[in-house]
């Protein structure tokens, strides 16, 4: 039994040979989920599938299948280590550097007024992200526009995008790893996900 059937059974033809075609012009319906809860079922839902899918059919990956098995299925796999990688990188950062903070407030007795009177922000926080991870993370939402911007092309469509998109691609990449890290830890633990 397959929790992504709509997925299995799109790499299932095209590992029988034969090919699938969009219409970048129709329009679909769907029904969001309701609640976080739901959207968090949902997701893990379908990465499990995808992981169990793509595993079940690597023999798509590569040459022989053209764009599905040389761009599509690869940078589908990257993309989600990249996305990983960068924010658990973030995260640890963001927690040594939270006990850090800790500490160094213990040091001046919590006396956190003074220490507010007397901070000052120098260069040295921005030149923090100047690393390769930060880097990496510069190419992802630069990799995330250029998708769109090809998506938008390919499809003709002719409305205006939002300046709310590069925070809702913040949003979404965190939301994106999170989903993945439940995935991750749903298999380690051998936990069934059910629809």
């Amino acid at each position: 039994k397959n929790i992504t059937e709509d997925l299995e059974i799109a790499l299932r033809i095209k590992a029988k040979g034969y090919n699938i075609e969009n219409s970048v012009n129709s329009k679909v319906q769907t029904v969001a989920p309701e609640s976080f809860k739901s959207l968090m079922k949902q997701r893990v839902r379908w990465f499990t599938g995808l992981t169990d899918n793509l595993y079940s059919y690597r023999s798509l990956f590569g040459a022989q299948q053209g764009s599905l098995g040389i761009f599509v299925l690869p940078v589908a796999v990257i993309s989600i280590f990249l996305v990983l990688s960068v924010t658990l990188y973030y995260s640890t950062l963001f927690i040594f550097n939270s006990f850090k903070s800790i500490y160094y407030i213990h040091l001046i007795n919590f006396d956190i007024i003074t220490l507010l009177n007397n901070y000052k922000l120098d260069s040295s926080f921005f030149y923090s992200f100047l690393n390769p991870v930060g880097v990496l993370f510069v190419i992802l939402i630069a990799f995330a526009a250029f998708t769109l911007f090809l998506a938008r092309r390919f499809s003709k469509d002719k409305e205006k995008i939002h300046s709310s998109f590069v925070p809702y691609l913040l949003t979404y990449s965190m939301l994106f790893s999170i989903w993945w890290l439940v995935t991750i830890i749903y298999k380690i633990l051998n936990i069934k996900v059910r629809w």
